[in-house]
């Protein structure tokens, strides 16, 4: 999450969404433009997978404009459930794109950690590391003997 501040020194800029989240460390930046019509408000907003551009989620409000308060409620509690759940699927999705996928390495990884938790000695634990490393020999973007040796 960024300042309020922050986002809008980007604001009316076209800039590449790879690269903001890049600069900004974030990986989602949620967008939205208001838009009226005498007494009537239209709220658009979109969620933007920045690693890779797509949108993930959008929505419309729409209210009127004499009751600011309870459209912004309306507003506030429709976007932090729905996304909740947007975030929490493309999590998901992205965990199952990312998950290991060398049966070896995951084998290595497991009995690294098994000799991890065997009592505590120079050689258990030199055997754990020497497992995780021949893991990530195999799989070096495989978190699980990443964990392991740090």
């Amino acid at each position: 999450m960024i300042s309020r501040g922050t986002a809008f020194t980007y604001k009316g800029k076209g800039i590449d969404s790879k690269a903001l989240g890049k600069e900004l460390g974030v990986r989602y930046a949620l967008q939205g433009s208001v838009r009226r019509s005498g007494d009537q408000v239209r709220v658009n907003a979109s969620l933007t997978d920045l690693a890779t551009g797509a949108d993930v989620w959008s929505d419309r409000f729409d209210g009127d404009r004499s009751n600011l308060a309870a459209l912004q409620d309306q507003i506030t509690s429709r976007l932090a459930r729905n996304l909740n759940v947007e975030l929490i699927q493309a999590e998901s999705r992205r965990g199952e794109i990312e998950r290991p996928n060398n049966p070896d390495a995951v084998d290595l990884s497991m009995r690294g950690w098994s000799k991890l938790h065997e009592p505590r000695t120079q050689a258990s634990v030199s055997r754990a590391v020497e497992l995780f490393d021949n893991a990530l020999r195999l799989d070096p973007r495989n978190i699980d003997p990443m964990v392991g040796k740090a």
